[in-house]
């Protein structure tokens, strides 16, 4: 899959990997992560995976750089294997990031 801007990650493949991922259960820091938070941050970083939210690319400086390199297959798998903390983390970079780019 090549992502161009104005094209969106396809949904078909954000539900497929948010219903095998959702089929396990989740702990964070001993305490189930509440299913609503989990499957936010699954379907924002899978989305993310795809290309910056800002403009498109893939800048060298974000955690997600050689992800984006991979195939679609390869990008689900890898965010299956995220724990709950490694998620919460990659979708508040990318928010504080969005927000800090936007303003330069």
């Amino acid at each position: 899959m090549r992502v161009r801007p104005g094209y969106a990650i396809d949904s078909g493949l954000v539900k497929a990997a948010l219903d095998t991922l959702l089929s396990r259960e989740y702990i964070e820091f001993g305490m189930e992560m509440e299913a609503n938070n989990r499957q936010k941050c699954l379907s924002n970083v899978l989305a993310l995976t795809t290309a910056c939210p800002h403009d498109q690319c893939n800048p060298s400086f974000c955690p997600l750089h050689g992800v984006r390199k991979l195939s679609p297959q390869e990008k689900i798998d890898w965010v299956q294997m995220l724990t709950d903390e490694d998620l919460s983390y990659l979708d508040t970079y990318h928010q504080i990031c969005l927000q800090h780019r936007k303003l330069c």
